[in-house]
């Protein structure tokens, strides 16, 4: 899969990897058929995988929600989702507690489908995302410089 593996198992993904792994995600998401009108970003590593896979799917709307489990929807309204397709990109390992939650109160809001994409997905995880790559171990993203100098 490329990418260096660091101490403690994770692997640590370059820019490249990352960018072969978004357009492969991308192009499942396409071939599905599913067109979202909104995706939303939940928790810190999942926000730039959300902005990431946003512009590679086209989508202009671009909500980022902290992995809270107590997330209240009502914080996006303003973007109107009754009758609209979201997609929730997240990071399984940070947000998982709380992507129950926000699939039910987005349940709640009227949104006609809501789908979820996490970029790498334990191989050991308990959580059902739609779209995802497959991986033994953890990651360590590029954008996340504390974790690659061990802080």
């Amino acid at each position: 899969m490329g990418g260096e593996l660091s101490g403690g198992g994770a692997r640590t993904l370059n820019w490249r990897l990352l960018q072969r792994l978004l357009g492969e995600l991308a192009d499942k998401i396409r071939v599905s058929g599913f067109k979202p009108d909104i995706v939303v970003g939940l928790g810190k590593r999942g926000w730039v995988f959300a902005r990431l896979l946003s512009d590679r799917l086209g989508v202009s709307d671009l909500i980022t929600l902290h992995a809270d489990s107590a997330i209240d929807v009502g914080r996006i309204l303003p973007f109107k989702l009754r009758d609209r397709r979201i997609l929730i990109a997240l990071d399984v390992e940070e947000a998982a507690e709380a992507l129950e939650g926000i699939l039910k109160n987005l349940g709640d809001s009227g949104v006609s489908e809501v789908r979820t994409a996490t970029l790498l997905l334990p191989r050991t995880s308990k959580v059902t995302v739609d779209y995802h790559h497959s991986m033994g171990e953890s990651a360590i993203y590029p954008w996340e410089l504390h974790r690659h100098r061990g802080v």
